[in-house]
């Protein structure tokens, strides 16, 4: 998996592991600012669709 930085904040390849957390962050901003307006009937389909090339994620703690 490779790692790399942005304005000094680490970014590394997001995997399928880390999908149920983000499911979970997805359903909190759903909850409190209404995005996506309409809630996708598979969240982690809709955060993982197979055109997706890269996806990254800031570990927890490092923003």
């Amino acid at each position: 998996m490779e790692v790399m930085t942005v304005s000094g904040d680490l970014i590394r390849e997001r995997g399928d592991a880390d999908l149920d957390g983000c499911v979970a962050l997805l359903r909190d901003v759903h909850a409190a600012d209404g995005y996506p307006v309409n809630w996708p009937e598979d969240p982690r389909g809709w955060l993982a669709p197979p055109e997706l090339v890269r996806p990254g994620h800031f570990p927890s703690g490092t923003r």
